[in-house]
């Protein structure tokens, strides 16, 4: 099993589309020259270079992680080989050029097990329980409503799929309040005593450090 990187938050407001859950790549958002498609992990394996390069957006502050690309890969790759119709890869394109994805699946299907620890110590349903694992989007391509078209789709899928809440993940540091206020936007909710744990080479220390991720979420049935 490959050891995950952090949860990534960027931040892109405004209207997206929500469209139907096809097997084939389906255009869920299309605007000022960005495109958006829905599709499963078989047609997202097709990707996975472009997926795992995508990585090096959590060099950013809050995150700091250092990309490996070839762990990144791999883990992408696991989350490529899941056959089931709720895990679902957003994949973001300008032109041909991937500039960010979304991931999510349900947390039964995970097979990290930093991410399911928490549940399993406080005897949760797994499948109740709809995660958004990765949320990247390029510096210039945020703010144009991709990550509204994000949020809105996955909180489709769950529904339709009969999961009970949605959930993200976001690093703990001091002082970061936008998360925060991003979530609050969406009608999320921080769960009290509820976190995820991972540790990863920070690029600002220098060094393997140990992480904490406060846990956001929508009961949406």
């Amino acid at each position: 099993m490959h050891k995950r990187g952090p949860y990534a938050l960027t931040i892109a407001l405004t209207l997206g589309y929500i469209g139907a859950m096809t097997a084939t790549p389906e255009t869920i958002f299309a605007s000022q020259g960005i495109t958006c498609l829905a599709m499963g992990g078989t047609e997202a394996r097709k990707y996975l270079d472009e997926l795992a390069t995508c990585n090096e957006i959590f060099k950013e502050a809050p995150y700091f992680y250092q990309p490996v690309f070839e762990k990144d890969r791999a883990w992408i790759e696991d989350y490529c080989a899941i056959a089931n119709k709720a895990n679902i890869f957003l994949i973001a394109f300008c032109g041909t050029e991937v500039v960010g994805f979304a991931h999510g699946m349900s947390v039964n299907s995970c097979t990290c097990e930093e991410t399911k620890a928490p549940f399993l110590e406080k005897n949760l349903t797994l499948d109740e329980y709809y995660i958004v694992t990765e949320t990247l989007i390029k510096q210039p391509y945020r703010g144009k409503g991709l990550f509204r078209c994000f949020v809105e789709y996955f909180e489709k899928v769950a529904l339709q799929q009969n999961f009970s809440y949605v959930l993200y993940g976001t690093v703990r540091r001091p002082g970061l309040q936008r998360s925060t206020k991003i979530f609050r936007h969406f009608d999320y909710e921080m769960m009290q005593d509820f976190v995820f744990k991972y540790s990863w080479f920070q690029v600002d220390t220098n060094k393997e450090e140990a992480n904490i991720l406060d846990v956001w979420y929508k009961k949406i049935r």
